[in-house]
């Protein structure tokens, strides 16, 4: 089961802490979706084995632009699989070209071998 262990110390500094999003997919892995502040990047990563152990990183989405202080706030993801089998995440982000901060989403495909194959982003 994976509710109730502790997360294991990812060598990320203390201000990367956001809050992951969580689901299980159709074929029974679970996808974990999070802002990555200390590389401005959203990624989604999959457990086979109830969490105990994670795949590679999948970059979903890496042009996160800071504010004029350097702030890396972004993140806070909800995810979801869609009734087509495609995955959507919706976060928080900024770009050069919206630099306020604003409510952004990815939509892709996950393949079998959990590489993912971005569809669209939106914001």
């Amino acid at each position: 089961m994976f509710a109730g262990w502790p997360a294991a110390n990812n060598g990320l500094w203390c201000w990367n802490g956001n809050p992951p999003a969580l689901t299980r997919l159709r074929d029974g892995r679970l996808c974990c979706v999070f802002g990555d502040r200390a590389n401005c990047r959203i990624v989604a990563t999959y457990s086979a084995d109830e969490g105990v152990s994670w795949g590679n990183d999948t970059v979903l989405r890496s042009d996160f632009q800071r504010d004029a202080f350097d702030d890396p706030d972004l993140g806070y993801p909800r995810v979801c699989q869609r009734a087509d089998g495609q995955m959507i995440a919706i976060y928080y982000w900024a770009t050069r070209d919206m630099p306020h901060r604003h409510i952004a989403a990815t939509i892709w495909r996950v393949e079998t071998d959990a590489a993912a194959t971005e569809v669209h982003r939106g914001g």
